[in-house]
């Protein structure tokens, strides 16, 4: 049998948002020092490093191509669509190179205020876990 977990963020993120603006306008922002790139995600099941680039959330943003098996794709869709909050958000999943867990990461994107240059937040990550 296959269960969802939800993966927190802030042990398997190196950053959970890329915004290129070089300013913080106000306390509530992240730092800019702590916009990074690459981001890295630790894989939540062996600790495997993947590294994404802009690019990797920009060539995904309101994309629907999946790079899981339609086995995995349907249980994390129905998880998805009885979420309202996660419905609108652009996805990015992958099989972990060493392990093979499948993974999800749930983003917002959109071109940033800040010369068009695209930006995103990360919201959530989903993985699947044989029991």
């Amino acid at each position: 049998m296959t269960r969802l977990i939800e993966i927190e963020l802030e042990k398997y993120l190196s950053t959970k948002e890329y915004n290129p603006s070089p300013h913080r306008l106000n306390p509530s922002e992240t730092p800019v020092s702590e916009r990074m790139i690459p981001i890295v995600y630790s894989c939540e099941n062996c600790d495997y490093q993947i590294s994404f680039k802009p690019d990797d959330f920009k060539k995904h943003n309101d994309s629907k191509n999946t790079n899981l098996q339609k086995n995995d794709k349907t249980i994390i869709d129905k998880y998805i669509k009885n979420s309202t909050d996660l419905y609108a958000l652009s996805t990015l999943d992958f099989y972990c190179p060493n392990c093979n867990q499948p993974t999800i990461i749930l983003f917002k994107g959109e071109s940033s205020g800040y010369w068009g240059i695209f930006e995103f937040e990360i919201e959530k990550i989903l993985g699947l876990k044989n029991a």
